[in-house]
Parts: structure tokens; sequence; C-alpha cells
């Protein structure tokens, strides 16, 4: 599950900063050559950016929390497969030609979140700290 919480991070992280720098791109190609630039161009960054850094700071948080021994960063997890699914899905769908890519998205953003919630039903409130603080030696 920590490996989980730490792919999100990095792959949130990676994403904000290589759609920034591919935004930035087209903007510097369509102002060359005098194109407008409207709400078709950056409505994708946008969406792609804003959902990016969701992932990444909830993926970041469920880490240090469940670290900390807080089961209950399970649910963020869940959360971060509902806001990756929105995104995930209409971009699968844009880019692919395939019509099964979309469903095979949601199942996966399903799987995700069946996994977090088994998760923590799986380890059980006998491994939760005391308000989330280290064990004292």
């Amino acid at each position: 599950m920590q490996a989980l919480h730490l792919i999100f991070f990095i792959a949130g992280t990676f994403l904000v900063i290589a759609v920034s720098i591919r935004y930035a791109h087209t903007v510097v190609s369509l102002e060359s050559y005098g194109a407008p630039i409207d709400g078709d161009v950056r409505r994708g960054p946008y969406i792609a950016i804003a959902a990016s850094l969701v992932t990444a700071v909830l993926g970041g948080s469920s880490f240090l929390l469940l670290r900390n021994g807080e089961r209950w960063a399970c649910w963020i997890s869940v959360l971060v497969w509902s806001v990756l699914w929105f995104p995930a899905f209409i971009n699968v769908s844009a880019f692919l030609n395939w019509f099964a890519a979309p469903i095979i998205v949601t199942m996966v953003c399903i799987g995700g979140s069946v996994f977090a919630t088994a998760a923590y039903f799986l380890m059980g409130p006998d491994r939760q700290r005391d308000g989330g603080e280290h064990p004292r030696p």
C-alpha cells in the first residue's frame, strides 16, 4: 500500500511538471503563429495539472499518515482513485480509439478503491498507534 502511495506522489509530481512544460510549449507555438489561445487549448492541461496536483498531495499525505500508523489513510487512497478516474477516462477516450479502453480505466479505478478499502479492514485497529505517534522505546 505504501508503494502505491509513493507512486501516486511521484507520478503526480512528474505529471504536474510535464504537463506544465507541454502547455507552455503549446502556448508559445500558437503565439508564434498568431493563433488565438482559447478555452479549448487551456482546458485539457488545466484538468490534467489539477488532477495531478491533487493526486500528488493526497498520495504524499496518505503515505506519511499510514507510515505514522493512521490506518484511515487508506480512505485517502480511495479518494485518489476517485479523483483519477475522470481525467483518465476522458484522456483514454481521446487518445485510444478502442471501445473498451474507458471500461478498463473504470475497472482499474474501482479495483484500486476496493484494494484500499480491503487494506483498511485487513490492517485492523490493533495496528493503529495512539494519536499516530511513533512508539516509545
